[in-house]
């Protein structure tokens, strides 16, 4: 489906089951694949998963160790009041979160320089001498090679960019786009796969809405359709396309963060579901 570099260096992904942490145990979590939807085996306990599994968790920086296909991290040696600008091993086509943390009573804030370079801030708290260095440590989560990353991956990971940012409106409306380019994602490569390529546009195009997609096209390719399950159906139809039709209209009822988290669990589960079931 694409040839995205999850190698990636340094993130840490988790295995859901038994916590293990692919950073402190290289080689126990296999294989780092090409593809975002392939699964993940864990030899230490021997659960598989994907990273869409990983995606469901509720800390924010698990969810960013899945989604992101790059990291870098470092620290940096500053007097209160200090600026310093570092450059980045490599470009990060779309950029994540950024955190930095002063090591010592002074406070520090970074910025990112278009994908190129974390700039550091910091300032002085009373009592610290102006000419002792404090450590700030950085750590930057983003996407490189994002032409060859699915769209749906993109729009997920900007999605839940705005989640965490406290943006609810332009998460749910990103998670809503990010479900409609993952079932035509799946829908084209199972459909391709089972027929050929010409059938799998001829089903695709007479079934244009995501709604249907997920009935009769999605039973042609995997034996089941969406509506099975009401429970994961209906939470994501409430959570979020109806939200997503109303903000696309003008209208809606006022948001708050906790709408953009159950919009992420209902897309995530339903996304969950689907892969469940390809052949």
């Amino acid at each position: 489906m694409t040839n995205a570099p999850w190698h990636r260096m340094g993130i840490s992904l988790d295995c859901p089951a038994c916590s293990t942490r692919e950073r402190e145990h290289p080689g126990t979590l296999t294989p780092l694949t090409t593809d975002p939807l392939e699964c993940i085996h864990c030899a230490a306990c021997g659960h598989t998963f994907t990273r869409l599994d990983a995606l469901a968790h509720p800390i924010s920086f698990a969810r960013w160790a899945a989604l992101a296909t790059h990291m870098e991290a470092g620290r940096a040696d500053l007097r209160p009041g200090d600026y310093a600008k570092v450059k980045l091993a490599s470009h990060f086509d779309v950029v994540g979160p950024l955190v930095a943390t002063a090591q010592g009573p002074i406070l520090a804030k970074a910025s990112l320089e278009w994908g190129e370079a974390v700039e550091i801030y910091t300032s002085r708290m009373p009592g610290h001498p102006d000419d002792q260095p404090i450590g700030v440590a950085w750590l930057v989560f983003g996407i490189q090679e994002s032409d060859k990353v699915p769209g749906w991956w993109l729009q997920l990971f900007a999605a839940i960019q705005s989640a965490a940012d406290g943006r609810a409106k332009p998460a749910i409306i990103d998670y809503a786009g990010a479900f409609e380019l993952f079932v035509e994602t799946v829908l084209s490569d199972a459909l391709t796969a089972k027929y050929d390529a010409e059938a799998a546009d001829h089903i695709l195009n007479r079934t244009q809405a995501v709604t249907e997609r997920v009935r009769m096209p999605l039973e042609l390719a995997t034996g089941h359709q969406l509506t099975e399950d009401h429970v994961i159906y209906d939470a994501w139809t409430t959570k979020v396309k109806k939200v997503r039709n109303a903000l696309a209209h003008g209208g809606g009822p006022p948001l708050n963060p906790g709408d953009a988290e159950e919009a992420h669990q209902a897309t995530i589960a339903a996304m969950r579901w689907i892969v469940d079931r390809l052949p």
